[in-house]
């Protein structure tokens, strides 16, 4: 019976010692979980601030591009602006052509009849 119980004992104590291996290979597992999870953690915090750094940059380059639409539209608004003056003074132009051809037209009529008015007068004299 004591053999017995001495056998129970160590046993146990076997049984004890595995399982404190176990506690300690598990204990080594938790750290190694735990080193991996504040890695982690450290690479969602990066990722956070880039992607805020990002977000911010695609802001920035949003306001330049609208600012740089502004521009382009002004542009165009000047361009039609322009553009309309150069018809308008276009047609100013063609306007004092043609009033400027009117008026030869009639001095030149005016002149042919001075011409023929001087050709009578020296005929007749």
């Amino acid at each position: 019976m004591v053999n017995q119980l001495q056998q129970s004992l160590e046993l146990k104590e076997d049984h004890i010692q595995d399982l404190e291996k176990e506690k300690e290979e598990l204990n080594i597992k938790i750290e190694s979980l735990l080193q991996k999870n504040t890695n982690l953690d450290t690479q969602l915090k990066s990722v956070v601030q880039q992607t805020a750094l990002l977000d911010k940059e695609i802001n920035d380059l949003n306001v330049i591009n609208q600012k740089q639409q502004q521009r382009i539209d002004r542009s165009q608004q000047s361009l039609e602006l322009v553009k309309n003056q150069m018809k308008n003074l276009e047609k100013v132009k063609d306007d004092e052509i043609n009033k400027y051809k009117l008026m030869c037209d009639k001095y030149k009529e005016k002149y042919m009849e001075l011409l023929k008015n001087n050709e009578e007068k020296i005929i007749i004299k």
